[in-house]
């Protein structure tokens, strides 16, 4: 999370193919670095290393395959890099929906936990959570990109780092929640914090289309 920005600015001089090959180098090497982990404090290291690449990969891959697709082809190009982690161009995610697929998220989490008694409809619950999850990844990054012209790389980066964040905050209250309210209420404080973001998505959409 805060690393990331930096470790763009930073790296942003050096020729595209040649960063990205090194970074794949280094997700390599930890990844068998924590395989071979011999201990505890050896195999945090092992995952520190590529959370410090990971936001920098993202951030300069999505700004590179909008570059290499044209502003016309952009929004398909940054699908098409997350394409391994997201089923939104399988699905043929609208990118106004920053809000719908929020919404989704929060009917997700919620019904995973009213549907828990039946694997069937957990099943078709949790698919819909995942899927949700998962599109807003490419969503926002799309939208960050286009607020952010000058910058994209940058911008992609910062958001990568704040979605970084959030799994760290949500895992915060989620830890809070469980004494409190015990494990049933973590799918319901989630689905409650999916829907400030429904009304943060639309007030920032009302206020970006205010005239000036």
């Amino acid at each position: 999370m805060l690393f990331g920005p930096v470790l763009t600015a930073w790296l942003s001089h050096l020729e595209r193919k040649h960063l990205f090959v090194a970074i794949l180098l280094v997700l390599a090497g930890s990844n068998a670095l924590a395989a071979l982990a011999p201990n505890l404090w050896v195999l945090a290291l092992a995952r520190f290393i590529p959370a410090l690449a990971l936001p920098v990969f993202w951030g300069t891959a999505s700004e590179t395959a909008g570059q290499l697709a044209g502003p016309a082809r952009s929004g398909r190009a940054v699908l098409m890099v997350y394409l391994g982690i997201s089923a939104a161009l399988l699905f043929g995610i609208p990118l106004g929906s920053t809000a719908a697929f929020c919404a989704l998220l929060a009917l997700g989490m919620a019904s995973s936990m009213l549907l828990a008694g039946t694997w069937s409809l957990l099943c078709i619950a949790l698919a819909v959570w995942g899927i949700a999850n998962t599109a807003l990844y490419p969503i926002c990054q799309i939208r960050v990109m286009k607020a952010a012209s000058h910058a994209q790389a940058l911008a992609g980066t910062l958001n990568v780092s704040a979605a970084n964040a959030g799994i760290g905050l949500g895992a915060v209250i989620g830890g809070l929640a469980i004494p409190t309210l015990g494990r049933s209420s973590v799918g319901y404080v989630a689905a409650a914090i999916a829907l400030c973001a429904v009304a943060a998505a639309v007030l920032v959409t009302r206020m970006a289309t205010r005239p000036a």
